[in-house]
């Protein structure tokens, strides 16, 4: 089985240099629908697609797009969207035979226009309306999360190479949000080659709209009472995906409408939505005075009011119409135990607010996506935190397992928007001290068959912290044999031992990790020979953040949050045994090319060696560039040589023989 504590080391260093997803802390809390498919526009111009390799076919081509909005003055509007697709190659088929369109069936209608395939001969095949399928909202039971999300799945027929695919649907937007308000956010990936494409919103003069496009160009006119706005684009080399990269509407084409004046008026309508009692309830009250009885220290009494909502009060998302936006009232929250970010940020807030602690709500947007929108779009947002402007501190208390001010990456460093402040602020970036802070210290006793007795105590800081409960609790399960035996394997060891678990029910900023083992024996050659550096046990450590950090050139920019790790290996060799020869200490210093400090120390001193290893990465910001990975690569594979180094010894005496057994015995 796997444990995902063993991966930590393996995955974090993906999550630095080639990071996957961050969809292990991703919790969208409503705020907005956005799901948006179908083609999209570029500007064939751009940087990114001239790195291009020449071998990449997205399987597909998106022939032509037009996406026409008719926005009325309350804010409602129609939709139009029609598009042609012509299928490529066999994997294209398979991945474009199925079309669905995604909408809130409270606030929404979709008709379909016309849906059908011309093949290479020219023979039309109409969709029948038995493949037009409407389909139900499904609960996600990882975040406990029910919307009133909708989709129609639109299922060509005989989609080969060769053929085109048309389609033709209207949504129709019965309700905003806001009342008044229109507000949208299209986008669509580079990677698939685009031709002709046509975005426009007609909006009357009195609604002032604006609009801000990327990589698209954009035209404005005016017709009478009617302002039109037009974004056309298109790309004839499309650039291929690539793990590891942030969201892909960080750099591709988008078009972002809104009818707000400014995020400030954005906040007001928000807040205004939001109103909760003008003093805590009762209820509300009396909880924080008992949580906080005989404490003084007012970070301590926000620690503890933090703490209780985190652990307390489940994650439920209810997305249903305007539950999108609209948190549920503190008390309730309360008597029910649960509720999603709104309802989090509103009882916090509260019993805050119950012992005299000021505090604010802050809008912004959770997950992979770094770009702003200029106008203030509600869709740009979908989470929502709280800050203590006292303490200087911002807490998300959905993330159960976070110790108090820490924030995972996906929310750190974001710009947010205060919902009472109504202003823009930079939220608190992962602190220097590393969002993987890892520290490891074993004590090795090497016998003379190569057989090791040891103990390796590890230490995880802050969102480390976090991560290893979280892992710990999902393994509670396991026996310690299999976790043990798991742990030694990702070390390249064999043997036995115990473990001591970290405290899974625990927010406290460190959680530590202890085994004692008993490793096989691996061939000593006589009477000299090489000894690894790597013996024992270092939980992956920083040889596995190296090993997983190694991959391709990188063309696209991924987030890039601090790493922290420190190793410290003393060895009690047997006393037949002593050392020829040492690596040589290895010091590396981060530039602005590369942001990765490295150090390497060797000592000997009588029958005692010890090893000190420590790897600061301390990016500049969230998101690196890729040339910042490209440029690293020379480093880490000098990390690799190091970690990979081996010290001579010699016996220099007829060793006794050990009476001991090891636990394989030797190899």
């Amino acid at each position: 089985m796997i444990i995902p504590f063993i991966l930590l080391s393996r995955i974090v260093a993906r999550w630095l240099l080639v990071f996957p997803s961050w969809k292990y802390f991703s919790r969208f809390c409503g705020g907005h629908f956005l799901l948006l498919a179908g083609p999209l526009i570029i500007n064939t111009n751009s940087a990114i697609a001239a790195q291009q390799p020449a071998d990449y076919i997205s399987g597909v081509t998106y022939e032509r797009l037009r996406v026409d909005y008719d926005i009325n003055a309350d804010g409602t509007y129609t939709k139009t969207w029609e598009a042609v697709r012509r299928i490529d190659t066999d994997s294209g088929a398979q991945k474009e035979s199925t079309y669905s369109i995604y909408y809130k069936d409270s606030l929404e209608e979709v008709r379909i226009s016309h849906a059908y395939v011309i093949d290479e001969a020219g023979q039309r095949t109409d969709v029948g309306q038995d493949a037009i399928l409407r389909q139900l909202p499904k609960a996600s039971p990882e975040t406990a999360t029910f919307t009133d999300v909708h989709s129609v799945a639109v299922v060509f027929p005989n989609v080969r190479p060769g053929a085109r695919l048309y389609l033709k649907y209207h949504l129709v937007r019965l309700r905003p949000d806001f009342a008044g308000v229109f507000s949208v956010i299209d986008w669509y990936s580079i990677h698939a080659k685009r031709l002709d494409y046509q975005y426009t919103f007609k909006a009357p003069v009195a609604l002032g709209l604006q609009v801000q496009a990327t990589d698209m160009e954009v035209e404005k006119t005016r017709a009478g009472k009617v302002d039109i706005w037009r974004a056309r684009g298109g790309v004839t080399s499309p650039v291929a995906p690539e793990r590891g990269s942030i969201a892909a509407i960080n750099y591709s084409p988008r078009i972002v409408a809104s009818s707000l004046a400014s995020h400030a008026e954005f906040a007001k309508r928000y807040a205004a939505l939001n109103l909760d009692a003008a003093e805590p309830p009762a209820e509300v009250a009396a909880l924080a005075e008992r949580l906080t009885k005989g404490v003084v220290d007012r970070r301590a009494q926000a620690s503890t009011l933090y703490r209780w909502v985190a652990t307390n009060i489940r994650y439920v998302g209810v997305q249903v119409g305007a539950g999108s936006w609209q948190a549920r009232p503190a008390a309730q929250v309360l008597r029910n135990g649960y509720g999603d970010c709104k309802g989090h940020v509103a009882l916090l807030r509260m019993l805050l607010k119950a012992k005299g602690i000021a505090s604010d709500g802050v809008l912004l947007n959770m997950g992979s996506e770094w770009w702003e929108a200029a106008p203030a779009a509600p869709q740009a947002y979908n989470h929502i935190i709280v800050f203590i402007p006292e303490l200087d501190v911002f807490l998300d208390s959905t993330q159960k397992d976070a110790p108090f001010g820490v924030l995972t990456p996906d929310v750190a460093g974001k710009n947010g928007l205060l919902v009472d402040g109504a202003t823009r602020i930079r939220i608190a970036p992962i602190a220097s001290t590393g969002y993987v802070n890892v520290s490891t210290s074993q004590h090795l006793t090497l016998r003379d068959d190569g057989s090791i007795a040891g103990t390796s105590t590890i230490t995880h800081r802050g969102i480390s912290a976090m991560l290893n409960r979280a892992s710990f609790a999902a393994i509670k399960q396991v026996p310690d044999v299999e976790v043990v035996k798991a742990i030694l394997q990702q070390d390249g060891e064999r043997g036995t031992g115990t473990i001591a678990r970290p405290q899974i029910d625990s927010l406290s900023e460190s959680s530590e990790t202890r085994v004692d083992f008993e490793l096989a024996a691996k061939s000593m050659s006589r009477p000299h020979g090489d000894l690894a550096t790597t013996r024992g046990l270092l939980f992956g450590g920083i040889g596995s953040f190296v090993r997983a950090a190694l991959g391709p050139e990188k063309r696209l920019d991924y987030p890039c949050p601090p790493v922290v790790y420190s190793e410290n290996t003393a060895v009690s060799l047997h006393a037949g045994m002593t050392l020829s020869r040492l690596p040589q200490d290895v010091v590396l210093e981060p530039t602005d090319a590369v942001p990765i400090a490295y150090r390497s120390q060797y000592r000997i001193s009588g029958n005692s060696l010890t090893i000190a290893r420590t790897l600061r990465v301390t990016p500049s910001g969230p998101v690196c560039k890729a040339s910042v990975y490209n440029d690293s690569i020379p480093v880490i594979r000098r990390i690799e040589q190091d970690i990979n180094s081996v010290i001579a010894y010699q016996w220099s005496a007829k060793p006794e023989a050990h009476t001991g057994q090891s636990s394989y015995g030797g190899q």
